[in-house]
Parts: structure tokens; C-alpha cells; sequence
């Protein structure tokens, strides 16, 4: 608790404030999203419009903070690049096309339709012009050409507070960093050359396009996935954790919104409410089957749902720790770590098989190449807010050493520009974890087990 508050609260000695959107952290998306009824807010009584007519009519006067706030960063020198306020511009504007923040009338209360019609349909859409005129006309011809922390006043030693807090290091050394990743990139790349010299009848992902190795529709993409959900809760979850314990690992599969999808990545979780009223649920990008890999799904599922996120959220809350542990996941590197490791467990699973399916063997490529794309995070989230290096040149590295769509890759290049240092978690906490697994005289279940009962913690606690 002392860590989490003195980590936080050091925030404030920069210059965050004055970035409040971006294409990558939305908060307007959030609220159309929420405005859906689908997402962590329910919108079925009375009651549940009323309440949510509350917080928008708090929320519609943030907005104004936030112009505010980047009128102060602009004098200070801090702001986001011209490239990255235009996303946000395209965004909001296809969000006003499409009016995605509207529920049909029959499913509005009646008692409360005039509040919802003066704060939802009016208001809301009137703030998100506001916000667009002003980042139009004044705050984009105001910003600057570059990319990432180097670009901006004070980057420097903002991208140093965000290394410290995303790896929960005590003093990380950055150009370590990089230079790990450039060893692991190695690592992997030796691993993936093995694989396809014991199974020289696989397509070599790495040089064919060929579209079957690629996903048809997003009706295909969803049954893949709930098929890996079965397969895995049955066969990889018993292997490696106690299924006596009482911990609830049903997850919902759904797409992100089409509204929000545009500027994601691949996939992403949220958890459950506390009472698991709300299950917890893995959101995929379906926009472009046509260039997602189907050999990475198994790692992905793994990653976003058991027994990554959703089990260790899921243990936390489950084992009835206190709440500002089960659900304060700001360990980063622990969070993202243990997703990274419970891979590394489905990858360890497949190996220790006697006979591998040619899908598993597409599928044990697609884990290294999960793993691998992690390891170029450490090279290119360094490189960009610490050497300097522009798009283009993240572009080629990342081309070089991942299997990732056009999309894909612009997203993820951009997600690293936008979340310094949040990418370093991955590969930093996954070592972490494996050295441990190394050292430890436990069996795995009990291991796994001691790792996950006090929910999400420094390294430097582990």
C-alpha cells in the first residue's frame, strides 16, 4: 500500500496532466461505450439511468478540464504530436456520425427520458463538437512533428518515472533494457529457425502470405476462440493449478466496439465485478480477419483468458483478499508479466508433448511469436523515448522480427509511443516469474498458487 501510494502520488512532479487524450487513451470512447449499456456499466432499471445520467452530467464538465489542460500544455511545450490528435479527431467525428452513444427509445425509462435526451442526446454530442473545434483550430496546428516522450518538454525524466513504475524496478537501467531485448530477439529467433527444421512441412509463416493461414470472417475468429477456451480449461489448467480451489474461470469472448476498434490492438481484458455479476470478459479486434495470424490465437486466448488474466484476476478476487488488493492491478509488470508467463506455460505444454498436430505445431509458432513481439517491445518502447527513433525505423525493426498485419503494426507501434513504458512490462515481469519457477523447490501447482493469493505485487516484493 505505502509503495502504491508514494509510486502514484510521484506522478504529479511531471508533466502528465497536460496530456489528458490521445487515439490510445480515449476516455470519450470509453463513455459512448458505457453509454451502450454493455460495457462495466448496466443500463437496464431506473435506477441504473439515473445514476449514469449523473456521472455523464460530471463527466460532460471534465471534458472542459481537459481543453483546459492542454491549452496549459501547449504554453509549457507538452503536447501530443499533430499525427496523433488527428486520430483522436477521425475518431470522435465517426462517433458523432455514427450517434454510437444512443440507446433505441424503447429501452429508455420513461421516467427518466427527458434527463437522458438533455444530457445524453444533447449535451453529450454538443461537448464532443467542442472538443473537436478545439483541437482543429488550435490545438493541432499548435503541436509538434515528433514521436514520443523525446518530443515533448520534460520527456526525459517522465519516460524515467514511467520505467520505474511500469517494471516496478527500484533502479532499472534503460539501455540494459534495450540491449536485453536485442538478446531475447536472438533467443527466439533461434527457437522459431528449430521449429520449422523439425517440422519442415510447415508453411514458414515468415515468408508466405498464403490466406489460409489467416482467419475468413469474424464468425470463424469467435469459434476459434471458444473452442480454445474449452481445450484449455480442460487439458492446460489441471496440468499447471489446483481446480479444487474455488475460483471462478468462466469468461465472456466479445469484439471491441466498431468505434473503438479503429486505433486498438489485438485484444485486450476486463475483469469481473467483484460479485461476478458482470462477468469477466476477453475483447478481441475482429475489424481485419483477413490479416490475423489464426497460429496466434492459442497464445492469445492463454494471454487474455486462463490462465492469464482472467484466472489471476479471478484468484485475487476469489480469495477474498482486501479490495485495494484484489482490485488495484497496478503492478504492471506482474499483471502483464503473469500474462506473459502463463504462455510461456501453454508454449511449455505443446513442447512436452509426444506428438504434435500440424495446428499445434502452427500454434507453437504463434506462442514465439507472441513471445517474440514482446522482446522487440523492450528494443523499440526504449528506442523510441529514450534513442530517439522515429516511426519509420520502429517500423522496420518490428517488420523484421514479428508476423504482425499492416494494421497490427501501426497500432502497436503508436500503442508504445503512447504508453511509455507500459510494453517493458511484458518481457521484464515473464523473466521474473521463470527465474523464480527455476529456483523454487515447490511442485508448479503449489508454486502457482503462493504466486497468486496475495493478487498483483512489485518484483522487487516477490
Amino acid at each position: 500500500m505505502k509503495y502504491r501510494l508514494q509510486i502514484n502520488i510521484e506522478k504529479y512532479n511531471y508533466n502528465f496532466d497536460y496530456l489528458p487524450i490521445d487515439s490510445l487513451h480515449n476516455s470519450i470512447l470509453n463513455w459512448v461505450e458505457y453509454c451502450t449499456g454493455e460495457s462495466v456499466i448496466k443500463l437496464k432499471t431506473v435506477q441504473d439511468f439515473s445514476d449514469f445520467i449523473d456521472r455523464i452530467s460530471v463527466y460532460l464538465q471534465i471534458l472542459d478540464g481537459m481543453i483546459e489542460k492542454m491549452k496549459l500544455g501547449i504554453e509549457k511545450g507538452v503536447s501530443h504530436s499533430k499525427i496523433v490528435m488527428q486520430k483522436v479527431v477521425i475518431d470522435l467525428e465517426k462517433v458523432l456520425e455514427n450517434k454510437n452513444y444512443l440507446l433505441p427509445k424503447s429501452k429508455i425509462p420513461k421516467l427518466v427520458q427527458e434527463d437522458y435526451d438533455l444530457y445524453i442526446q444533447e449535451l453529450f454530442p454538443l461537448k464532443i463538437k467542442k472538443m473537436i473545434k478545439y483541437l482543429k483550430n488550435e490545438y493541432i496546428p499548435q503541436t509538434h512533428q515528433g514521436f514520443g516522450l523525446k518530443s515533448i518538454n520534460g520527456g526525459d525524466i517522465m519516460y524515467k518515472y514511467l520505467v520505474r513504475k511500469n517494471t516496478t524496478l527500484k533502479n532499472p537501467n534503460i539501455p540494459d533494457i534495450h540491449n536485453l531485448g536485442l538478446l531475447e530477439v536472438d533467443r527466439i529467433n533461434k527457437n522459431i529457425n528449430n521449429l520449422f527444421k523439425r517440422f519442415p512441412n510447415l508453411i514458414d509463416v515468415r515468408k508466405s502470405k498464403k490466406n489460409e493461414l489467416f482467419f475468413k470472417s469474424e464468425e470463424e475468429i469467435f469459434n476459434e476462440f471458444k473452442k480454445l477456451r474449452t481445450e484449455i480449461n480442460k487439458n492446460i489448467m489441471p496440468k499447471y493449478f489446483n481446480m479444487d480451489l474455488d475460483v471462478n474461470i468462466k469468461y465472456d469472448i466479445k469484439k471491441i466496439p466498431d468505434f473503438k476498434a479503429g486505433n486498438n490492438t489485438a485484444a485486450y481484458y476486463m475483469r469481473s465485478s467483484y460479485d461476478h455479476k458482470r462477468k469477466g470478459t476477453f475483447f478481441i479486434n475482429t475489424s481485419k480477419p483477413n490479416e490475423m495470424l489464426k497460429c496466434n490465437s492459442f497464445s492469445l486466448a492463454i494471454h487474455e483468458g486462463n490462465p492469464g488474466h482472467h484466472y489471476q484476476t479471478s484468484f485475487s478476487n476469489d480469495m477474498n483478499n482486501p479490495l485495494f488488493i484484489s482490485f488495484y492491478n497496478d503492478e504492471t509488470s506482474y499483471v502483464e508479466g503473469w500474462g506473459l508467463y502463463a504462455e510461456y506455460l501453454g508454449r511449455q505444454y505443446l513442447l512436452q508433448k509426444k506428438n504434435l498436430s500440424e495446428k499445434e505445431a502452427y500454434y507453437l509458432f504463434g506462442s514465439y511469436n507472441f513471445e517474440m513481439l514482446r522482446a522487440v517491445r523492450l528494443v523499440v518502447d526504449t528506442g523510441i523515448h529514450y534513442y530517439n527513433w522515429d516511426y519509420n525505423k520502429c517500423y522496420q525493426y518490428m517488420s523484421k522480427n514479428t508476423e504482425l498485419g499492416e494494421k497490427e503494426l501501426e497500432n502497436e507501434i503508436y500503442r508504445y509511443s503512447l504508453y511509455p513504458g507500459q510494453a517493458l512490462s511484458y518481457k521484464i515481469g515473464e523473466l521474473k516469474l521463470k527465474k523464480m519457477k527455476e529456483k523454487t523447490k515447490k511442485d508448479i501447482k503449489t508454486f502457482h498458487y503462493d504466486l497468486l493469493k496475495f493478487g498483483a505485487s512489485p518484483l522487487w516484493m516477490l
